[in-house]
């Protein structure tokens, strides 16, 4: 299961330097790519689009799952989160706890908060894109992050923890503007619910059968950044 690992996390470097063989224009990009490796040898990949100011898409594989970040204020957040294999949305009222490192951790991946605790450890390039990188220890945990400074986008995020490391590693930044209209006509069609109200849809098999409830446990917001 390790050969399997590593196998994926040199996968994933060979399509990063692949990317980093041509320039990008910052003003077509509208977000990034991501994929990690779990301990099991699984690949997961989350895209973030930056439809708006306010408004942040993250695209999860192969949960098959959207959540769409909606900002009210620097810290007040809400997002709605649509499960496509079901045709279901669930919204959640704005709150300062949904996000806890407020816009910033939606919209870069690492909230300010967290990279002004990190020291700059050196500098570099990807697609013709200045680069910075940072390391230090958070809440006991280490943690690396490379940066693009013009987009504010990561290349890489590294924590490591007990268990072992945990990578993100950027596969490609996103052009495709078209993306973004794709996944809000998709889920216009969607049943909503209110997450507050969940409790009086227990006629819905995917609560009911806690489908959802399986969902949030090993999927929540803490997870997306691990850290």
């Amino acid at each position: 299961m390790k050969s399997i690992l590593v196998a994926a996390l040199f996968a994933s470097l060979s399509a990063t330097q692949l990317q980093a063989s041509t320039c990008a224009d910052p003003q077509d990009v509208i977000g990034v790519t991501l994929r990690s490796a779990t301990f099991a040898g699984e690949i997961q990949s989350l895209s973030i689009l930056r439809a708006t100011d306010s408004r942040v898409i993250y695209e999860f594989e192969p949960q098959g799952v959207s959540r769409i970040y909606l900002r009210y204020s620097a810290d007040l957040i809400g997002y709605e989160e649509y499960f496509h294999a079901e045709n279901i949305g669930v919204e959640h009222e704005p709150s300062k706890e949904n996000v806890p490192g407020g816009w910033s951790e939606v919209n870069n991946f690492v909230s300010d908060s967290h990279l002004s605790l990190l020291r700059e450890v050196g500098a570099g390039i990807y697609r013709c894109l200045a680069t910075t990188s940072y390391e230090g220890v958070i809440e006991g945990e280490s943690l690396q992050v490379v940066m693009i400074d013009e987009l504010s986008l990561p290349v890489t995020i590294t924590r490591r923890t007990a268990a072992g490391d945990v990578v993100w590693e950027i596969e490609s930044l996103v052009t495709n503007r078209a993306r973004i209209s794709s996944v809000s006509a998709q889920v216009a069609a969607y049943k909503t619910f209110d997450f507050a109200d969940l409790g009086d849809h227990e006629d819905e098999p995917f609560f009911r059968n806690s489908g959802y409830l399986q969902y949030k446990l090993g999927h929540d917001h803490s997870h997306d950044s691990d850290h």
